[in-house]
């Protein structure tokens, strides 16, 4: 492979075509695709089943698979700016308006008529194709203040979310190319992934029934208390919240009683900036602001920075966090250290499940979303395990999953493919258990 530089994000992605996973791999300026024949792995990445030549001048920073009319296809962005659509089905490619900076991000709507590109320009382009496959509408996403290395349509294509390194997500209507929220991120770190996921997906478990199972588990920081927390800029390690419990990536809350808890949580949650041209060209100034726009979604928002995870609802109030999500190794490369940051997230929705890959320290956490019955129906992040199994000490270059059936009990398994800068690629199953307990996840190297 080409020399990897550490501000690539994703450079592989797979199609299911239900015999075969065909695994794309991004090498410089070309695209491999290679038949996966499970049990196999070795073998299959002998000889591509075909190659691309997608740009001989400039490398591709990411690929992602998405939905092209009726056909499956390949979103590619480089460094030059340039995006393409590969219809690697049919051996055609569809080449879009240069957006004049290195592009980092890309998405495509399920509707397989609209795909967007964020960039080092500080925007969001995305364009609408007509009934004949060529690119109709145009908006252009102004509003962030630094790169833009991650965007993401909602689940029928109306919004777009973006996450920046200005610490900002911003949620976004396609039509008008208007802004809907925007806040800061709670750590005020740089922000690297954001998904929209169907808050109805989230396991609703009897937060008894977890204490019961982990005794560590304690209380899970909600809302935005952990945005009070953090207003001084000082650190993590301040006021009533700390963060504890590294062995399950949990937040835990120390202090007050669970009465003062929720009246902090209500007290966060009902702030609200009053619409502000001013507070949107220098975000720092508020934590969160509504605007006049508004979003019939009710999907919630699943964020990464450096090394956390958030849950945020429709209107980008926190609902829960979680830290020390990949715990750091005792010995690491420059490179390593150069791309040690979450910038890989992936959610399944049939298994309430997240994957959060840092990159730098090659480990992907398996995280589990889950809902309680009490209370005000707090929301926790509970980080289950990390693959790889065995200590693999390379950057992580791609991370892509695909889905399957099982034919022994109808229930959902996935695949989860990881590319390492060392060439080498792993792949795992995960399965959940069929048992009572929905944390049982199991995971096995193919």
């Amino acid at each position: 492979m080409a020399q990897v530089n550490d501000w690539k994000i994703n450079l592989i992605a797979i199609y299911n075509d239900k015999l075969h996973d065909q695994l794309f791999v991004a090498d410089g300026g070309t695209i491999s695709m290679f038949q996966i024949h499970f049990g196999h792995i070795t073998e299959s990445l002998a000889n591509p089943l075909n190659h691309w030549v997608i740009n001989a001048n400039q490398m591709i920073n990411q690929i992602r698979l998405i939905r092209f009319k009726e056909d499956p296809a390949l979103l590619i962005v480089d460094d030059g700016g340039d995006t393409t659509i590969l219809l690697f089905q049919s051996n055609n490619l569809l080449r879009l308006p240069n957006v004049g900076s290195g592009a980092w991000g890309c998405a495509g709507a399920s509707n397989g008529s609209q795909v967007a590109v964020s960039a080092n320009s500080h925007e969001v382009t995305s364009w609408t194709f007509d009934v004949s496959g060529q690119p109709d509408v145009k908006q252009t996403l102004q509003g962030h203040q630094h790169n833009v290395p991650c965007i993401d349509f909602n689940g029928d294509g109306k919004y777009i979310a973006s996450i920046s390194i200005d610490s900002t997500i911003r949620t976004w209507d396609v039509h008008s190319g208007q802004p809907i929220n925007s806040r800061i991120l709670p750590t005020r770190e740089w922000g690297w992934t954001v998904r929209w996921i169907p808050p109805e997906s989230i396991d609703v478990v009897d937060k008894s029934e977890i204490e019961k199972l982990f005794p560590e588990f304690q209380r899970h920081v909600f809302g935005s208390l952990l945005d009070r927390a953090l207003e001084n800029d000082e650190g993590l390690y301040r006021g009533e919240v700390e963060y504890e419990g590294e062995e399950d990536g949990v937040v835990e809350f120390i202090g007050d009683d669970e009465d003062d808890f929720q009246d902090e949580i209500q007290d966060e949650n009902d702030f609200h900036e009053d619409d502000d041209d001013d507070a949107m060209q220098h975000p720092k100034k508020s934590r969160c602001i509504t605007l006049d726009s508004e979003s019939d979604s009710n999907e919630f928002l699943l964020c990464t920075d450096f090394e956390h995870g958030f849950l945020f609802d429709n209107k980008l109030r926190c609902l829960c966090a979680s830290t020390d999500i990949i715990p750091g190794l005792p010995q690491i490369t420059p490179l390593m250290n150069a791309m040690r940051r979450i910038c890989l997230s992936e959610y399944i929705p049939e298994m309430s499940m997240a994957l959060m890959a840092s990159t730098g320290l090659g480990r992907v956490a398996i995280v589990h979303l889950l809902k309680f019955h009490q209370g005000s129906e707090p929301y926790a992040m509970v980080t289950k395990g990390h693959i790889p199994f065995q200590d693999e000490i390379a950057p992580i270059i791609g991370m892509t999953i695909s889905k399957h059936v099982s034919e022994l009990n109808g229930m959902t398994f996935v695949r989860v493919y990881i590319l390492y800068e060392t060439k080498k690629l792993f792949c795992y199953e995960i399965r959940r258990s069929t048992s009572w307990n929905p944390l049982d996840f199991t995971g096995t190297q193919l």
